[in-house]
C-alpha cells in the first residue's frame, strides 16, 4: 500500500487575507502601506484576519511594485548614545501603535583621530531603500550628507536642529529651561562662580551654552561666564576639566554639556583630590544614577521626545508642512549628591552631610530652586526654529 505525500504547506497571501475579512485586496495592501487611511474598524479586522491566518506581509516584494520601501527609516547619529536609544525606543513604540514599521540604522563611524562622525555610504544605502518617511535621532557636526534625503520625504529632527528649514518638525530638550534650572540650583547653594563645559559636537551643544549664558546673565554673573570646550564624551570632559584645574579661570561649580562630559570633569576633578567643586550633567543616563557617582543632572526626558517625533512625524506624512515646527520638551533637575559638594550657603560641605534628593533640601530648610517653569513658562510648540 502506497502512502501519500503529506500536503505541501502554501503561503498565505494577501488575497486569502482579503478574502476571510470580506475586503478588497487593495484595502488589505492599504492597511500596510498607508494605515492611517483606513478606518480603525477595517485596519484592527484586517490585522486580526492576517495574525489568525499567520499571515506577513513581503516587504521586499512590495518595495519592488511600489514607490516606496514602505518603512519609516530611522537614523540613529551615534550607536554608542544612551540617550539617543531611549529617544528611539518611545519613536517605535508610537510608529507601532500606528501601524508603522520602523526600520533604524546607526550613521555614525569612529575616525583613526578617535572622533565620531558621520558614515556617508551607509546614509546613502539608506536612502536607496526608500524609506516613506524619515526621523533623525541627534546629530554630530557634519550632518551634510542626512540633507538630501530629508528634503526629499517628510522628515522629523529628534534630539537635534542642525536643518530648520526642510524638516516638519525638530522635537528636543528645552535646553534653556534645564540650564536655567541647574544654575538657579547652584546660585541657591552660595555658587557665583559657575563654569560651563561644552560648546562642541553640534548645533546642540552650542544652544546649550548659549542657554547657559542666558542663565547666568538673568543672575546678574555676566562676568563669572567661562565655556571650557568640550563635547559629550567622558574624554573630553575629564580632558577640559584638567585645562580649568590647571589654568587661572576660578570656578565652585561646573555644568556640563552632558552626563558624560560632567562625569569625565569627576574623573579630573577626582584626580587631584578637588572633592569641593559642584558637577551637574545633562542628560540623566543610568551610569550617573548609580550611588557611587550620583550625578545631579537635567532630566531631558527622552522616551517622550521619541514619541512627540513619531507623532509630528506621523502628521507630516498625513499633510506635509511648510513651515517646520519647533516642539520644546520641558526639563527637570534631578538633584542628587554632586551638586552639593562645595559651597552650601557660603559654607564647606563635607561628604557626610551631603543630601541625596529634592526632599532632604526641602526637609531640612535648604534653599532649592524653584520650578524652572517660574521663570520660564513651560515651552509650547513654535515655528522659527530652534531658540
Amino acid at each position: 500500500m502506497m502512502m501519500s505525500e503529506p500536503a505541501k504547506k502554501t503561503r498565505i497571501t494577501i488575497r486569502d487575507v482579503a478574502a476571510e475579512a470580506g475586503v478588497s485586496k487593495s484595502l488589505v495592501s492599504l492597511v500596510y502601506a498607508r494605515p492611517a487611511q483606513v478606518s480603525e474598524r477595517n485596519r484592527r479586522l484586517i490585522l486580526e484576519t492576517a495574525g489568525k491566518l499567520g499571515f506577513r506581509p513581503n516587504w521586499a516584494a512590495r518595495s519592488l511594485a511600489a514607490s516606496d520601501g514602505g518603512f519609516v527609516g530611522i537614523l540613529m547619529a551615534d550607536l554608542h548614545s544612551p540617550a539617543f536609544a531611549e529617544i528611539i525606543d518611545g519613536a517605535r513604540s508610537r510608529l507601532k501603535a500606528a501601524g508603522h514599521v520602523g526600520l533604524m540604522t546607526a550613521v555614525s563611524a569612529d575616525t583613526r583621530a578617535g572622533q565620531t562622525s558621520l558614515d556617508a555610504d551607509a546614509v546613502t544605502f539608506f536612502g536607496d531603500l526608500r524609506p516613506t518617511a524619515l526621523l533623525v535621532v541627534g546629530e554630530l557636526e557634519d550632518m551634510s550628507a542626512v540633507h538630501p534625503m530629508i528634503r526629499s520625504i517628510p522628515s522629523v529632527l529628534a534630539g537635534a536642529s542642525f536643518d530648520t528649514e526642510t524638516v516638519a518638525a525638530t522635537v528636543r530638550t528645552d535646553n534653556r529651561m534645564g540650564m536655567a534650572a541647574a544654575v538657579e540650583h547652584l546660585t541657591s547653594l552660595g555658587h557665583r562662580s559657575i563654569v560651563h563645559i561644552g560648546g562642541g559636537g553640534g548645533h546642540i551643544a552650542e544652544l546649550r551654552a548659549d542657554a547657559y549664558r542666558q542663565a547666568m546673565t538673568l543672575h546678574g554673573l555676566e562676568s563669572e561666564v567661562h565655556v571650557e570646550p568640550a563635547d559629550f564624551s567622558h574624554a573630553s570632559g575629564f580632558s577640559a576639566a584638567r585645562r580649568l584645574l590647571s589654568g587661572t579661570t576660578e570656578f565652585t561649580a561646573i555644568v556640563a554639556l552632558s552626563d558624560y562630559t560632567a562625569i569625565g570633569a569627576l574623573g579630573a576633578l577626582a584626580a587631584q583630590d578637588r572633592n569641593d567643586v559642584a558637577v551637574i550633567g545633562y542628560g540623566d543616563v543610568e551610569m550617573g544614577r548609580s550611588d557611587y557617582i550620583s550625578l545631579t543632572t537635567v532630566r531631558p526626558n527622552n522616551a517622550v521626545i521619541g514619541a512627540r517625533a513619531a507623532e509630528e512625524l506621523l502628521h507630516a506624512m498625513d499633510a506635509p508642512r511648510n513651515k517646520t515646527k519647533e516642539v520644546l520638551i520641558p526639563a527637570e533637575l534631578i538633584i542628587r549628591r554632586s551638586s552639593t559638594r562645595g559651597v552650601l550657603g557660603g559654607q564647606p560641605v563635607g561628604m557626610a552631610s551631603i543630601p541625596t534628593s529634592k526632599n532632604h533640601f526641602e526637609r531640612n530648610n535648604i534653599p532649592c530652586p524653584p520650578s524652572p517653569s517660574a521663570r520660564y513658562p513651560e515651552s509650547s510648540p513654535a515655528t522659527n526654529g530652534p531658540s
